[in-house]
Parts: C-alpha cells; structure tokens; sequence
C-alpha cells in the first residue's frame, strides 16, 4: 500500500516523527513525508534535520494564495453563529479573534457573516478557489497516486483543506490526526467533514461531534501519540535524577511546569522558595521545567543571576533557558524522554494550564492547576478560562484548581495532602481517560492496524 503523510508544523514532527509513531507503518508499506520546507511553521527545517531516509520526502510548497482564502473562510465562519455553539461560546472565541487582530479585521468578518451576505461570501471563495486549483499538490498526487492520506494536524493549516477537497475528489481515504487536546474545540477544516478524524479519547469525540460537527461515524477515539512515551519507565532512578539536580531524594518533590502564555513565573517561583524557607510550607524540593515555546515568562532574565535555596531549573531545559534573554529563538524542541524522566522523578505538578496536567493525570501524579488571574498581564486566563476543554479538565474531582496568587501557598499545602492519598494515583489515572483513552497496544503499532482496514 501506498501512504502519503503530510506535516506541516514543528509540534507534529516532535509528536509523530521525532516518537516514532509512523515507524512500523513505514516498515509494512510504502511511505512518503511530504512537506512545506522553508515555511514558517516548520521555521528553518531541512530534509537533513528529519531522521528519516531523504528518499522518503518531498517537498510541497504551499499554495498562498488558496491557504488565505480557506483561512478568510474559517475565519468569517468561526465569527458567526454556529450550530452547536452556546452563547457563551461564541462570546469567547470572538473576545479572543479581538485580542489578536485589528478591530477592523473583527467587524469586516462580522459582516461577511451576515445572513444573504455570508452565502455570496462563501460562493465568492468557492469560485475563486476553483478558478485557482492547487497544481503542485494534484500533480503530486497524481504521480504519487496514494491508496491513503493521513495528515497530522492542529487542525487548521496549510494543507488541511487542500488534502479533504482533493483526496474527496480523487476517492483517496483522508485520515485526520489532532494533534493537541484543545484542536476539536477551537478548529476545524471548512471545505468538508467527508474525512476520519483520529481523536485522543471521550472529550475530542464530543467536541468534534458537537463542535465541528463531525459524523459520528468518521469520528475514532485513538489516544494520543506523543504520550506512548510513558508506557516505558524512566532512563534513570528518582534519586539519581533528583540528585543530578542538586535535590535530596527522600524529600516530597514538585514539578513546576511552566506554560505557553505570557506568566510571570520567576516571582510564582520566588514566592515558593520563600514559604518553603520561611517555614510557611514544609521542606520539599522544586524543580521548573519552563515550557518550549513559553520563553520562561515574563521578564526571563531575572533567572539568571538569581539563587535558589529549594528550586532546580530541570537540567534539560538550562540551555534553553539561560539563553533566552541573549536573544535566541524561543521554541525549542524538547524531548519527550526528558519528560518522562523528570514527571516520573516528582510527587506532584504545578502548572499553569499545560498539557503537563494532562501528562502528570495519565501517569497518577498529583496535579494543581494555577490559574494566576489577578495578574496584570495574566488577561489570557481570564479568556481561555471560558474554553470548553479548559472548563471541563477544570471542573475533574482530582484536579486541584487554585485562583490568584495569593491563594498559592494554601493551594500547594492541599496538593500535598493529596500526594499522601493511596488511591489518588488509580483515580487520577481513571479521571484521565476521559482526556487520552488508554491501550495496551503502542499508537505506532495501532495505526498499522487501523489504515489497513481502510
């Protein structure tokens, strides 16, 4: 069988190339990686960079302008009033579209999705769409000529649309993958839900059905690749992890992990040192790991020169960020192993809406999310705090929610009670299937499984 896969953004190479997640489906059958070299979202990727044999790639530039109407398109429609949509919803989504674009960009969209006006918006696109076909990505299939597609994907992208619209066309299979938990509820392709979409587990498969308004046939709970990591143990022991850290290892260890968003997580990190030195909390050990593409907050400099009594920087996140403030590119292309390793060496979590909740749940480590909203510049949690997917991991019995700052100490007194429950870790790892559903097989050894019955 002939299988064409197409990648487009760095997240998905980590996720499904860098994991392996496609190796033994390479092995079985004949595979090609297609994908846009020298665009942005895989910033400066060569074919070399890729630890795939050179033969199995090629090179699909993406056609601009298709990708801006489709994306105008999704737009205009996401603004709108949608089936499935609560009020609440919709306020949301256009309260974040008005965070991050220009007010006359809102209102144009707005209008262009007026009842009479959005149905001559949308036959507008469409004959221009059909007027300018994309003629790299049919001649590749063409001379290709795939039994199957499968896209990794956030989503919404520059192939997405293209892929659905021609693999519809030419009676290819399209296999969609999501590739992070929020991507049913806030995106979706537009030209077509003819296609299987691969989600992680209950949640997915309900946004994707009310939300994206997917056929529930063509919807298929699979888990998520990225997180067959912890179905391995860890490279190293505990204590020769936390003593790698400067950590003592009978000592209650906590991972502060850091997120994506603008936080200041230096002063979140200052505040714990003190309580635990001050006697305000017990002795116990931190580590912060900052996120790959959170740049360690705000004002990251100030880690520099400063000395923590109780805190470790994770060691494998050093480089990156000591040497953010010299001006270096801030996403980094962190190892899933590192992550394991260091989830695997710690009692509890902190974060500040990251995946690492969803991480620290599937392996049965206590977990607090921190949602510091009465900081000034904290005005996305105030948004995203509305987000469905936000909203429902919220609202799990075992995850520890705190809110503001000065609720942190308190909140991290109770995070340790939670650590000393026994059956915390089994009703954590329970909690979390409704997340990322769990099986005994590998994604990699699945996925064979799954595109042969097709």
């Amino acid at each position: 069988m002939k299988i064409l896969i197409f990648i487009e953004h760095n997240s998905i190479i980590r996720h499904f190339i860098d994991s392996g997640a496609f190796s033994i489906l390479s092995s079985k059958h004949e595979v090609k990686y297609v994908l846009p070299f020298g665009h942005k979202r895989l910033g400066e990727l060569k074919i070399e960079d890729l630890n795939l044999c050179p033969s199995m790639i090629r090179n699909l530039p993406v056609c601009n302008s298709r990708e801006s109407l489709w994306s105008m398109r999704f737009f205009v429609e996401l603004l709108r009033i949608q089936k499935g949509w609560s009020r609440n919803e919709r306020k949301q989504k256009r309260d974040i579209f008005k965070k991050l674009n220009p007010l006359k960009t809102y209102i144009l969209f707005r209008f262009l999705g007026l009842p009479g006006i959005f149905n001559l918006f949308t036959y507008f696109v469409n004959k221009k769409l059909k007027s300018n076909p994309n003629l790299l990505l049919n001649s590749l299939l063409r001379e290709e000529n795939p039994d199957v597609i499968i896209h990794p994907s956030v989503l919404r992208g520059v192939y997405i649309n293209d892929l659905i619209d021609s693999g519809n066309k030419l009676k290819i299979p399209v296999v969609i993958i999501m590739n992070s938990w929020d991507n049913p509820c806030s995106k979706r392709s537009v030209v077509s839900n003819n296609y299987k979409l691969l989600v992680w587990g209950p949640q997915s498969r309900t946004h994707a059905e009310r939300l994206m308004r997917m056929n529930t046939e063509n919807i298929i709970e699979f888990g998520a690749a990225q997180f067959d990591v912890y179905k391995s143990p860890a490279r190293f022991s505990r204590s020769e992890i936390l003593r790698n850290h400067g950590l003592d290892p009978d000592k209650l260890t906590i991972l502060y992990a850091g997120t994506s968003k603008a936080t200041d997580e230096f002063s979140h990190l200052v505040m714990i040192d003190d309580a635990i030195s001050s006697g305000k909390l017990t002795t116990i050990n931190i580590i912060y790991r900052p996120h790959p593409w959170g740049a360690g907050g705000i004002n990251p400099k100030r880690f520099i020169n400063h000395k923590f009594r109780n805190v470790s920087v994770d060691l494998s996140m050093r480089e990156y960020l000591f040497n953010i403030p010299k001006g270096n590119k801030v996403f980094f292309e962190a190892d899933y192993l590192d992550t394991r390793d260091i989830l695997e060496s710690v009692d509890g979590v902190i974060s500040p809406l990251s995946t690492m909740l969803l991480e620290s749940m599937i392996i049965g480590k206590a977990p607090l999310c921190f949602m510091p909203i009465d900081e000034e510049e904290a005005d996305h949690f105030q948004l995203y705090k509305e987000d469905i997917h936000v909203k429902e991991m919220l609202g799990i019995k075992e995850i520890l929610v705190v809110w503001g700052r000065s609720n942190l100490i308190n909140g991290i007194k109770t995070l340790l009670e939670n650590i000393k429950k026994k059956e915390f870790k089994e009703k954590l790892k329970k909690s979390s299937e409704f997340f990322v559903k769990n099986y005994k097989l590998t994604f990699k050894e699945r996925i064979v499984d799954y595109i042969e019955t097709l």
